[in-house]
């Protein structure tokens, strides 16, 4: 994704510790972006938008792609 698309409170998919898993972005600081595992609910980082595939949004049965 580019850095324009990425959004404070979106949601996206992201590879941590190598399953593909939603991630709620929290915050972006110079250098990376803030995140927390919604499968896990930790915190992980992201150093580049390039980490993020896609966005999804939450139903009552998981995850959708936008």
């Amino acid at each position: 994704m580019k850095a324009s698309e990425v959004k404070i409170g979106g949601t996206y998919l992201m590879k941590v510790s190598g399953d593909v898993v939603p991630v709620e972005v929290i915050g972006i600081a110079p250098g990376h972006y803030t995140c927390v595992n919604k499968r896990t609910g930790r915190v992980c980082r992201a150093r580049s938008p390039q980490k993020f595939r896609r966005a999804v949004k939450a139903n009552a049965a998981g995850y959708v792609i936008e």
